[in-house]
């Protein structure tokens, strides 16, 4: 489906909360331009969710858009799953989340890209780095409350032990984000493990999706070990099994 700019245009200068392009063409020079329109804006506008999933966008389009965001306090959830962007365009997000301080974003979406380890890594760092009075982020310290991870490296990869390792470090550190789906990112025992390390010191995230990870009897004996006797008492959901199975 071809992008329809003009429309596009038309919910940023009216008043529709959501700017859906789902499935558009957008690509790079689409999110370029729509990134102007949004400066142009300065804020005078409603829309508080862009959902971006499936339109074509790469690391040069996400760079575009998180310049928008940056100075751009009303949009609140970002979609940005089943895209082109890979490491480079995961790093422009993580130094959004951890350098802006006027961004507004609660929920981010960025499942499925061509992104490695290295990408992931970095936006668990700058997630890592809200916390704790803002030491060392620069002030930017976003309250992120949701984010989709979910299918996030390249087809037929799953996260590696780094990765798995950089998000458990997250989890300690990290107290505004609520929701985590890591769903289909292949961590298997191994990964899981590091998550229940970061659960255990963990008192924010109230849903944990695990679903089609392989994780097995080791996996799931370290998140119960995690969640037992009184480590964290604020996980509510956690999905789990090749079937999604909920504990």
């Amino acid at each position: 489906m071809p992008f329809d700019e003009e429309g596009a245009r038309g919910v940023i200068q009216g008043g529709d909360p959501l700017l859906s392009l789902r499935w558009q063409r957008v690509e790079d020079a689409g999110a370029a331009r729509l990134a102007e329109v949004l400066r142009a804006a300065r804020g005078a506008h409603r829309v508080e969710e862009v959902d971006l999933t499936g339109c074509a966008v790469g690391d040069a389009g996400v760079g575009a858009l998180c310049g928008a965001l940056e100075a751009d306090g009303k949009i609140k959830s970002l979609g940005l799953g089943s895209n082109a962007f890979g490491d480079g365009g995961m790093g422009l997000v993580a130094d959004l989340l951890r350098r802006s301080s006027t961004c507004g974003l609660t929920a981010l979406d960025l499942s499925g890209s061509r992104a490695t380890d290295a990408g992931v890594e970095a936006v668990a760092a700058a997630l890592a780095a809200e916390s704790g009075g803002c030491g060392g982020c620069g002030g930017g310290c976003l309250a992120l409350e949701a984010l989709q991870l979910s299918r996030s490296t390249r087809l037929g990869e799953g996260l590696g032990p780094g990765a798995a390792t950089a998000l458990g470090g997250m989890l300690r550190r990290n107290g505004t984000l609520r929701s985590l789906s890591l769903w289909g990112a292949g961590l298997g025992d191994a990964g899981a493990a590091e998550l229940a390390q970061g659960l255990s010191a963990n008192d924010g995230l109230t849903a944990l999706d695990l679903g089609w990870n392989g994780v097995g009897d080791e996996g799931c004996a370290a998140l119960a070990e995690a969640l037992g006797a009184g480590r964290n008492e604020t996980l509510r959901t956690l999905v789990s099994g090749e079937a999604g199975g909920y504990w």
